[in-house]
């Protein structure tokens, strides 16, 4: 048992987790690392985060056999550099991190916020992981952006920051704005230029739901040292650790978080939903709940792939593929409500 206490005092096997489904880590560099979900990043007491704790972060990544994510800061020091060179791990990057840290197109991911989106061209036609974070309200740009720029995707996840805000006829204008993307991603699908999209292809592609998993198979390090559900809940509120690397892992009702303790999202198909339980539980106050915009928008981009496929279908593209049923409904409350009725 001593072998595995490293210089810090640190016992690694009591430190892993009970769950024993936990796969990765998100190691947060920094307060200002740029966000690659719904949060905001924003500077807190902490900071860089310290040598020895990315140190203990690391130890606790290859003890335990995690995968590891990274998200670089701009300012992130060369001695952080140097420990993390020798570490196997995706680097998560904003667009203008690139100068000083160059990523590996098929494994890294580069965030690019919707007024930098033209800095692509920066990438010399290279196709990377991309994940563009925007306004519910830009959503109507996506289909220019896409045409214009999707030699640079590998896969593209487009984040919108405002869901928690949207109005119902904000929800509609966003099934309106995206209408067009059937055409502009069936053009470049049946010309070859394949690539993954969030939006649309996932559910094409899934047969059962593909939530994020956060607190189920994978937890954050924050710069603080200790252990998050995800990095939204650090930045939300430093008290919402679930431990640290000193005490070890501990998430009260961890049960919540599973699929199989969410009556509505069980009987749901919108498998591409990813269900972020930050927004669950910052809209709805329960975790394993997503908020009715969520669902919503989940709901249109689910439409929306059912048409796509059918064209493609219609051409002998994808034949292989179930088909995508159209509903009567676009939240799972909706159809809950009538079946208990």
């Amino acid at each position: 048992m001593s072998g595995l206490i490293n210089t810090f005092g640190i016992n690694w096997t009591e430190l892993k987790m009970e769950n024993s489904k936990l796969e990765s880590v998100v190691i947060v560099t920094d307060d200002i690392a740029p966000s690659f979900c719904y949060y905001d990043s924003k500077t807190k007491m902490t900071g860089l985060m310290p040598i020895d704790v990315l140190k203990d972060s690391i130890n606790f990544c290859e003890r335990g056999g995690y995968a590891a994510t990274v998200l670089y800061s701009a300012r992130i020091s060369e001695e952080h550099l140097k420990l993390l060179d020798g570490f196997a791990h995706i680097k998560v990057l904003d667009i203008d991190t690139l100068k000083f840290c160059l990523p590996d197109p098929e494994n890294d991911i580069i965030i690019v916020e919707l007024g930098k989106f033209q800095n692509l061209d920066t990438l010399q036609g290279k196709k990377y992981n991309i994940i563009l974070r925007m306004d519910l309200e830009e959503a109507k740009q996506l289909p220019m952006l896409i045409y214009q720029y999707h030699h640079y995707f590998r896969r593209l996840n487009v984040l919108f920051k405002n869901v928690g805000s949207a109005t119902e006829s904000a929800l509609n204008q966003f099934r309106i704005d995206i209408e067009p993307l059937k055409n502009v991603i069936y053009d470049l699908l049946v010309s070859g230029n394949a690539f993954e999209f969030n939006m649309v292809t996932d559910r094409m592609v899934l047969d059962s739901v593909n939530s994020c998993d956060a607190g189920i198979k994978h937890l954050t390090i924050a710069p603080n040292g200790c252990f998050y559900v995800c990095p939204a809940f650090y930045y939300e509120d430093e008290d919402h650790a679930v431990g640290s690397l000193n005490t070890g892992i501990n998430i009260p009702n961890s049960h919540l978080l599973t699929i199989q303790y969410s009556a509505l999202c069980r009987i749901c198909d919108s498998y591409q939903c990813r269900r972020c339980v930050f927004l669950n539980k910052k809209m709805t106050h329960e975790v394993n709940t997503p908020s009715h915009q969520q669902c919503v928008l989940s709901h249109h981009e689910r439409n929306l792939s059912g048409i796509l496929l059918q064209k493609l279908q219609s051409k002998h593209f994808f034949s292989h593929i179930k088909n995508i049923p159209p509903l009567y409904y676009l939240d799972p409350l909706d159809y809950y409500q009538d079946i208990v009725k």
